[in-house]
């Protein structure tokens, strides 16, 4: 017998797919118990609101702000981008009014707890932020839309990300490379190399615990590579942690916490030993007088950032955090040595990979990413770094706060994450005239 051919095939398909769903029935006593059911959940929410709670206060920093909508904003985003323009403006000021009424909901905070852990633990469904993996381990969501986003250097999305109005992620100067170009320019005319260091993701490191099968290279931006080289071709030297961190994760698990978005002191030593290695091939000796430190084992906690940023209830988040076993880096006195800013020969401009491992709370002083560049360099490291100011006017504007810690530098280590390259914006407003004697720069190296 002929086999029916594919069209027809699919036309019984569709009308088998019809009257299954047409043999659907519903009892009327079911249907007025599920219509009951959610108005009372609708009441319950509404009334929950008149009803004073433990905690209902909530501070108008915590609320965040009600993005303002006017005519003018609307005209203006119509001129810019027309009727994409204008639907971003009432996005914008949708979702504020959002997310405020859910973080002044009593009702939300007393349920969203509880089904946020059933989607976690039986759904395997984060939320807009964080992204399950295997075996317990939480990804933050904005880091994995840069690795899989368009290559970030592309013509057409700089053009976006540089056009005023609705793109996502603007900025006034999108591409990372000339405003690196022209801080490596001006701290080679003070005398100091520039070493740009990018730190990878979670997901660049441990892909596999996101989508299991097996990887080969780590994931980075199509575009990383050409950054790299452009850099190195300028004169910046480019460390290449993500491949770094990759390979040595086919073989341990250690180096990223399951559940914060930051590495753990195994990662973060790692890197630092690398690091010091790198410096020491490219340039030779290093710079300023070797110096002898010393080192203790601690432990280290970290909160686990993921898990609030999903929300859970109290039973899923450890109370103290996560431990983790560190070390603390001890200065020439035996006492723990922390990089701060003060004039050293090698400087560390970082965000907070280079902090997490220094905060008193934790009862960690000298384990951090500047301390133990300094322990495998042998040199005194100075550091600037904020988890706030990340951009690059941000780091610039820390030099200029800082004359003689930039004076007194001779490597400047520029520590940013992955995630920044194709989000941040890298304009920059340069660095000013040199302190001391002044050097005239080359005519033929103009700044772009």
């Amino acid at each position: 017998m002929a086999e029916p051919d594919r069209t027809s095939r699919i036309a019984d398909r569709e009308a088998e797919a019809l009257a299954e769903i047409a043999a659907t029935r519903i009892s009327r006593r079911a249907a007025w118990s599920a219509c009951l059911f959610f108005v009372l959940v609708i009441f319950l929410g509404a009334a929950s609101e008149l009803v004073p709670l433990k905690g209902r206060k909530v501070s108008p920093r915590i609320r965040g702000p009600i993005v303002p909508i006017s005519w003018g904003h609307i005209t203006y985003s119509w001129r810019v981008a027309g009727f994409k323009g204008v639907q971003y403006r009432i996005r914008l000021l949708l979702t504020s009014v959002r997310e405020r009424a859910e973080r002044d909901s009593a009702f939300s905070r007393l349920v969203r707890p509880h089904l946020q852990s059933f989607f976690l633990h039986e759904l395997r469904y984060g939320n807009s932020q964080v992204l399950p993996g295997e075996q317990g381990w939480l990804f933050y969501k904005h880091p994995f839309d840069q690795v899989v986003a368009p290559p970030f250097l592309a013509p057409e999305v700089l053009e976006r990300r540089a056009r005023p109005g609705w793109t996502r992620y603007p900025a006034r100067s999108p591409d990372p490379v000339p405003g690196l170009l022209r801080l490596g320019r001006a701290l080679e005319r003070r005398g100091t190399r520039l070493v740009f260091l990018p730190i990878p993701e979670k997901e660049q490191v441990y892909p596999e615990r996101l989508r299991p099968r097996a990887w080969r290279e780590a994931p980075v931006n199509p575009d990383f590579d050409e950054l790299v080289a452009r850099l190195e071709a300028g004169g910046v030297a480019v460390f290449d942690a993500p491949r770094l961190l990759f390979r040595a994760a086919r073989s341990r698990d250690d180096l990223w916490a399951t559940q914060d978005t930051h590495w753990t002191p195994a990662g973060m030593e790692l890197t630092a030993a690398a690091v010091a290695e790198f410096l020491s091939q490219r340039f030779g000796t290093l710079p300023g007088e070797p110096v002898r430190f010393g080192r203790r084992p601690i432990r280290h906690r970290l909160r686990g950032d993921l898990l609030g940023m999903l929300g859970l209830a109290a039973g899923d988040r450890p109370p103290n955090g996560f431990q983790f076993e560190a070390t603390e880096v001890l200065g020439p006195d035996g006492r723990p040595y922390l990089a701060a800013a003060t004039a050293a020969p090698i400087l560390l401009l970082g965000d907070s990979y280079s902090l997490v491992f220094q905060g008193k709370e934790d009862g960690t002083f000298g384990a951090g990413l500047a301390e133990h560049l300094a322990l495998r360099t042998g040199r005194r490291v100075s550091q600037l770094a904020s988890p706030l100011e990340t951009e690059l006017d941000d780091r610039i504007s820390l030099l200029r706060r800082h004359p003689a810690v930039l004076k007194a530098a001779r490597l400047v280590i520029y520590e940013v994450a992955t995630r920044g390259l194709g989000t941040y914006d890298w304009k920059s407003a340069g660095l000013g005239p040199p302190g001391g004697r002044h050097r005239r720069p080359a005519p033929s190296r103009a700044s772009p």
